[in-house]
């Protein structure tokens, strides 16, 4: 689980830092050791193979330089993990599944 958490966590302070917006990454950093506790004290499942889905489509829209697809994939993402988080349902992904791994590049590979 570890593995899994820190390549999330790589891989959304990698897009904040691409922003180039100081501040925001600033309250990431600031944030992240929360976002870590809160996985491991609230019993929810992962789901970490909808996760490393999710990131693969934000990491291939960011490839594929389309910033609005980007910014969407985000959203859904974000949005399922806050829904998670709280324990409201989620329907269950309508794309296939990325095969998982343990590695940020796994988690993003085609």
């Amino acid at each position: 689980f570890r593995s899994f958490t820190d390549a999330d966590a790589a891989f959304h302070r990698a897009i904040i830092a691409g922003a180039g917006n100081a501040p925001a990454l600033k309250s990431y950093d600031d944030l992240r050791i929360h976002l870590h506790l809160s996985r491991l004290f609230i019993d929810r499942d992962q789901h970490t193979a909808d996760t490393r889905r999710q990131h693969h489509g934000i990491y291939r829209a960011i490839l594929a330089g389309d910033g609005p697809r980007a910014a969407e994939r985000m959203r859904e993402h974000l949005n399922e993990s806050k829904d998670l988080l709280i324990g409201k349902p989620v329907a269950p992904p309508a794309r296939r599944r990325v095969k998982s791994g343990n590695s940020a590049k796994e988690a993003l590979r085609t």
